[in-house]
């Protein structure tokens, strides 16, 4: 029951009743808020931060797996190493494991389509085990998006640590998506925090493995980032600005009331093929140059919005109806990328999950 995994999980069974009182209770209320917003953040910074140090550890590894790469001659030439995911995107800790694929340039696009990129693959590994990486895994070569495992040793200060590394073909759309997570980041270093909090918070309850059909990491901090957008400051802008939508020029200083744009603009650079869908391109535009009105922004939430656990006690209010809500809430689907929710295509009721919120 819920009162055993409390018990199990926390040590104790939480008064959730005295929580509302104190949110009533004006100062003393006030006071106990910023308290647990201050123990979140310290929390962040000494289990979740990553230091330079360790963001220099990546990228040596990135390199010499690309020097691996680029002696090997398996790969077309222009094919670079690149890190996505939680190693890359601001919301990973120090131990996250290191995801990385082999970008193909757009000039040799088939070499992924005809069994080359997997033979390729192939012979790449055995590479590795020459160039001393250990535990070479290539079980899910034949994956749809194959892939190789293995670890890189890493000599820190005369102490050898394995660092755990994941090598995919070809998959733009998970770069992308890095990007566009790292820029949030670095906008709002808040939302790292609560990103923190909202996923030790899933592990905990075992709600966060795709295996076990519950969303991955990558799947809350996207819940977590629809709630941002949408909930409002103060003045009545978003805490967090769309960055698919929003106008470039109140971006770039973003002093009047939040605007977006009607459609997203369209270019070579921006529209991406699918790598597993055929005839499916992807607009992948969002916002990310010249951030400083926005980090500027971001950081005037300080006076603008409750106290990072009260953000945190509302964006978990959100997500609760996926497992605890009535199941009078039917299925539905919200979408960051558009201005309404889609609809489905099963020809199920799109009543929703999650409370919409209109666009100003």
């Amino acid at each position: 029951s819920k009162e055993e995994m409390q018990r199990t999980v926390l040590g104790f069974i939480p008064k959730l009743d005295s929580v509302g009182e104190l949110a009533r209770g004006g100062r003393d209320g006030r006071n106990f808020f910023l308290d647990l917003s201050s123990a979140m953040n310290e929390m962040y910074t000494n289990e979740y931060a990553v230091s330079e140090k360790v963001w220099i550890r990546r990228e040596q590894v990135r390199a010499a797996i690309e020097q691996v790469m680029s002696n090997s001659r398996e790969f077309p030439p222009g094919t670079k190493v690149a890190v996505f995911g939680s190693s890359a995107n601001g919301f990973g800790s120090p131990n996250s494991d290191l995801d990385l694929c082999l970008s193909i340039p757009a000039s040799a696009a088939d070499f992924t389509k005809d069994g080359r990129g997997v033979e390729a693959m192939t012979n790449l590994a055995s590479k590795f085990t020459a160039a001393g990486m250990r535990d070479v895994n290539t079980e899910r070569l034949t994956a749809r998006i194959p892939i190789v495992k293995f670890n890189v040793p890493y000599n820190d200060n005369g102490t050898e640590i394995l660092v755990e590394c994941d090598l995919s073909l070809q998959n733009p759309l998970a770069l992308l998506n890095t990007s566009l997570l790292r820029t949030y980041a670095t906008i709002s270093p808040m939302t790292c925090v609560l990103a923190s909090i909202i996923k030790r918070w899933a592990k905990s309850r075992d709600i966060n493995n795709p295996s076990k059909h519950t969303l991955s990491s990558y799947g809350y901090i996207l819940m977590l980032t629809y709630f941002l957008k949408n909930a409002r400051r103060g003045d009545g802008n978003p805490i967090l600005p769309n960055l698919q939508w929003v106008d470039p020029l109140w971006a770039q200083n973003p002093t009047t009331p939040y605007r977006e744009i009607a459609s997203k603009p369209k270019s070579p650079q921006t529209l991406v093929a699918h790598p597993t869908l055929e005839n499916y391109v992807v607009n992948s535009y969002f916002y990310r140059q010249g951030l400083e009105g926005l980090q500027k922004y971001c950081a005037d939430n300080n006076s603008q919005v409750p106290s990072v656990f009260c953000l945190h006690l509302s964006s978990t209010t959100l997500q609760t109806p996926l497992i605890t809500r009535s199941t009078s809430f039917r299925w539905g689907i919200n979408s960051s990328r558009k201005k309404s929710r889609l609809k489905r295509t099963d020809g199920a009721s799109t009543s929703r999950v999650l409370p919409s919120y209109s666009h100003q």
